[in-house]
């Protein structure tokens, strides 16, 4: 408990001073806490959780337990609400990571319920700050708060209907915009965005922003440009930035590497991998149209001189500017509902699995812009989306592996991509922070400048009109995509695409298509690696070992073994996640990399928690045996708790896709553990995304295994997830289709089961309707059609919505192929609905693919042998 308590500073020590019997007598601080007053734990614990340094230790953690758990048994209506918000932000801040204990419960469960119980009974007591702070709070612990979230949405609309701008100060105006739009961030974090908070909150900000430009006589009449959008500033030299789109009120600029974006507080610290010193982009601003200097939000560094969002100084891409207050805080309430694109391009060291679609870790960025951001449990929620394009290999002074992403940021952290792409294992190329001097050093020979480029915004203008802006690779990166040799198969293939089509479209989020995954090498490529001396597999082996990489723990390294087991050196590294399975298949080195396996797996601190990366690896190059399998099971076996929940799904996906031998050779316990300990996580902190929900159901039919309190557990979560999510067709279709076949016993007990649960009954269908509104094409609907009858929606919605696709398929019924037309004819007779059409549309579909066979029966016999009645 002391070294806790030291944590805290002068306001513990302060707080614990006046119960002291004698000037150096050590107190009774377990004693001392339950005397101290509520503003005094409120004081203790906020201290501990914004004290710097590295996060708490197990003993320190427990201490904080102890203390939280005390204050919460308290007498709460003796708090006031700043003592409540400051405990709730104090205890995310700290155990919002800490994995649930055995059966499930977090550590302060029931506390936190006493808490959460206490913020609703006085939500009106709470300023706009105040219910802030909580809501972020408890969307970051993850906790289902249904009552909470719906009393601080329902208190914060009557507020923000009631706000009069005209009244209050810049200040005042300043904070409550700062306030509001956290609430929206948590709101959506936590999947209680209701529509009507959302209204309200998006218009409450457009009067504060409209406000702030009359306080600083700069109406909306001042606004005007005699640039038509689109037009551009430039002086032809590419190290200048330039503007890519330019509105009204808000413009899209280009940052070349180099430049800086000085919103409010400037990295204090050089990045390496810059060119030149820094140039201010607000300079810039200034110089091409020195009338914007008139425009007060541009000099205001509270608000961040009107840029939306920071980009790394070595690192080029579209910035986002606003130049008045009521369009800085249009685009900030898109921002933070979700609303607003950002999308990359990014090289990164080693093969990245193709299965991997997120890197979710909670970041940490140290005050005042010195170092690098970390992964640590008292971090911020951070979640980066990545699609694999290619993998390819350096032609650089050494053989290196590396992969080409598309990247997708959910949340906006410091350096979030390169920090979660280095802490898997994979950092940027040419990322002077995140990689060892040597690692750095060999990809200057070739690449210029870290390997990161922001190529996509996707916004709403003034008017609410959808804006799209785009830049493609610039030359300085183009020209290291030259130094790349793809490894052979799709990634040869997507590279091709690239050089032919150009880069724009196949970097594109909507467009691009990712590597398949397990797809190996061709024949001809595996005869030619078995012919190439032993020296060309040791560099396969040091290609994938990803290199060195800062932080250690990210490091995936092999080298230096000793008699076949690590040295002193490598034991200090954790194998990163796709050592094993991407590499040639070549017979000797396949068992080479087995023996390597099996020995390593009895080093815990090396192959632990890293198992299901070696297993979903070996998967994907399709080159496990039962000896191998035996021993990654039992390594995740033993290190289940260690594991993060994400991987489970990994886990139980790997084993669906093995063959039917290997899947029967697997210990009994190994499907029981991990199910149970995902059921365990859900039922804590851990929120499930659209596509790990898709990838497990999945998993758990091609398992062919059926559990109903996790389904239970999915289609809780299912709701949210659907809120949260930008669905993809594709993925929307998976997803009906997979539920369909959950629990697999018949389709009326899935459509009574589905019926039951109104709110993701609700959810899939605005799902629905969301894809078919945008003009989908016929094939694409029939689809569509096909897994909405598998749940048997049968809604008035969904039958007007097949009688337009009946309309539309009547002129195409000839050239309809044979497996549209079927699905067709089966999801219409599946939800009886437009029975005769589908009658004589089916007849003419068999009389198509079937001839004359057909032909010869008369009508009556075919009524007889009606295929609908099948």
């Amino acid at each position: 408990m002391s070294s806790f308590l030291r944590l805290g500073g002068t306001v513990v020590m302060c707080a614990l001073a006046k119960y002291r019997k004698r000037k150096y007598e050590v107190p009774d601080e377990r004693a001392a806490l339950k005397r101290i007053a509520p503003q005094g734990f409120a004081n203790l614990l906020w201290a501990v959780a914004k004290s710097p340094g590295p996060q708490l230790g197990d003993m320190e953690l427990a201490s904080f337990r102890d203390v939280a758990r005390t204050a919460l048994s308290s007498q709460l209506g003796d708090f006031l609400p700043q003592h409540l918000a400051n405990i709730a932000w104090a205890l995310a801040r700290v155990t919002a990571s800490e994995p649930p204990s055995v059966g499930g419960a977090l550590p302060l469960q029931e506390p936190l319920l006493r808490l959460e119980e206490a913020c609703c009974r006085r939500v009106e007591e709470f300023k706009l700050q105040e219910l802030s702070n909580v809501a972020w709070a408890f969307a970051t612990m993850g906790e289902e708060c249904d009552r909470l979230f719906e009393a601080i949405g329902g208190e914060a609309e009557l507020r923000l209907r009631a706000l009069d701008c005209g009244s209050m100060s810049w200040e005042e105006l300043a904070d409550m915009g700062l306030n509001t739009l956290g609430l929206v961030w948590a709101a959506r974090h936590a999947g209680h965005f209701r529509e009507s908070l959302r209204c309200t909150a998006a218009s409450a900000l457009l009067r504060l922003g409209r406000s702030l430009d009359l306080k600083m006589r700069e109406g909306p009449e001042s606004l005007q440009t005699t640039k038509s959008p689109g037009a551009t500033w430039s002086t032809g030299n590419p190290q200048e930035p330039f503007v890519v789109l330019e509105l009204p009120d808000r413009q899209v600029l280009l940052k070349p590497p180099g430049w800086e974006v000085d919103s409010y507080q400037v990295d204090c610290e050089a990045d390496c991998g810059s060119q030149g010193s820094k140039a201010l982009l607000s300079t810039f601003v200034f110089s091409a149209h020195p009338e914007r200097v008139a425009r007060p939000i541009l000099r205001d560094e509270v608000h961040r001189r009107g840029f939306l969002h920071r980009l790394d100084v070595p690192s080029s891409g579209l910035i986002l500017l606003a130049t008045s207050y009521e369009a800085y805080y249009d685009l900030a309430f898109q921002l933070n509902s979700g609303e607003l694109i950002r999308e990359y391009v990014v090289l990164s060291h080693g093969w990245l699995s193709p299965w991997r679609s997120e890197l979710r870790a909670r970041l940490h960025a140290p005050d005042g812009g010195f170092g690098t951001t970390e992964v640590l449990a008292r971090g911020k929620p951070s979640l980066t989306r990545l699609k694999v394009l290619l993998h390819a290999v350096s032609l650089g002074t050494s053989l290196e592996a590396f992969s080409l992403l598309s990247v997708r940021i959910i949340t906006g952290r410091r350096h979030q991509i390169r920090a979660h792409v280095a802490h898997s294992g994979h950092p940027t190329a040419c990322d002077g922070k995140y990689t060892a001097q040597q690692t750095f050093n060999e990809d200057s020979t070739w690449c210029c400048r870290n390997f990161l480029h922001r190529n996509c915004l996707v916004f709403r203008d003034g008017a609410g009109q959808l804006r799209k802006a785009t830049a493609p690779l610039p030359e300085d990166l183009a020209d290291a995509m030259r130094f790349l040799r793809p490894r052979p198969g799709g990634s040869e293939a997507a590279l091709q695409q690239w050089w032919e089509q150009g880069n724009t479209k196949m970097l594109e989020w909507e467009s691009c298509q990712p590597l398949a995954a397990g797809q190996g090498l061709p024949t001809d490529a595996r005869q030619e690696a078995a012919s190439q001396p032993l020296a060309a597999h040791t560099g396969v082996i040091q290609v994938l070992t990803g290199r060195q990489a800062k932080p250690v723990h990210g490091v995936a390294a092999l080298t230096a073994m000793d008699n076949g087991y690590p040295s002193e050196r490598d034991q200090r590294l954790q194998v990163g996640i796709d050592v094993f399975g991407e590499c040639v298949g070549d017979t000797a080195l396949l068992a080479s990399l087995r023996s390597r396996a099996a020995k390593l797996s009895h080093v815990p601190v090396l192959f632990g928690t890293h198992a299901v990366g070696v297993l979903m690896a070996f998967c994907d190059a399709g080159c496990l045996d039962a000896n191998v399998l035996k021993a990654l099971s039992e390594a995740i076996i033993r290190n289940l708790e260690r594991i993060p929940a994400q991987d489970y799904i990994a886990v139980l996906t790997a084993l669906a896709n093995l063959p039917p031998d290997l899947q029967a050779s697997l210990p009994e316990t190994l499907l029981e553990e991990v199910i149970q300990a995902l059921k365990t996580r859900g039922y804590g902190t851990w929120r499930l995304e659209l596509e790990a929900v898709v990838h497990l159901l999945e998993a758990l039919q091609g398992l062919r295994m059926e559990d109903e309190a996790l389904l239970e557990l999915v289609c809780d979560r299912l709701p949210a997830a659907l809120k949260l999510s930008d669905c993809s067709l594709t993925l929307l279709v998976r997803l009906l289709e997979v539920l369909g076949e959950q629990p697999a016993r018949s389709r009326l007990h899935v459509s009574t089961h589905l019926h039951r649960r109104r709110k993701l009954q609700t959810a899939l269908k605005d799902q629905i309707v969301r894809h078919v509104s945008r003009g989908l094409d016929l094939e694409s609907q029939v689809v569509m059609a096909r897994a909405v009858a598998r749940l048997g929606f049968e809604d008035q919605l969904t039958q007007e919505w097949l009688s337009r696709l009946v309309v539309m398929v009547e002129p195409q019924l000839d050239s309809l192929s044979a497996d549209t037309a079927c699905d067709l004819s089966w999801s219409l007779a599946q939800l009886s609905w437009q029975i005769e059409w589908n009658r004589r549309h089916s007849q003419a579909v068999l009389k198509r693919l079937y001839g004359s066979e057909l032909g010869s029966s008369s009508s009556s016999e075919a009524s007889e042998t009606d295929p609908l009645d099948m």
